[in-house]
């Protein structure tokens, strides 16, 4: 099966852009405009991940999720250390945050 370069923007339309720029040099169909070498490739991932930035706010809610996912999943399982768990995972998120915000 072949793709046509609108099928693969259409695929990759809920990726960041900073991505779908480096998924387009990484599969432009000229050849020279490519990258030339995979030392190239992963100067432009890191690049790209730099401009990843995760506040602390950010940080906290992610773990929270993560935590309420966790907890839930155990309930359903009959995990009773859930709510131990819990809170030690939250006590660590609210730490890192006191630390990035001092």
């Amino acid at each position: 099966m072949t793709y046509t370069e609108a099928d693969v923007e259409r695929y990759t339309a809920s990726l960041p852009e900073g991505l779908r720029m480096t998924r387009r040099k990484l599969l432009h169909p000229e050849w020279e405009k490519r990258y030339q070498t995979a030392g190239e490739l992963g100067n432009a991932l890191r690049r790209w991940l730099g401009e990843l930035t995760l506040s602390p706010a950010d940080a906290v809610e992610e773990l929270e999720g993560v935590v309420n996912e966790a907890s839930a999943r155990w309930a359903r399982e009959g995990v009773e250390r859930s709510l131990s768990a819990r809170r030690k995972l939250h006590h660590s998120a609210l730490s890192i945050d006191r630390q990035r915000g001092s």
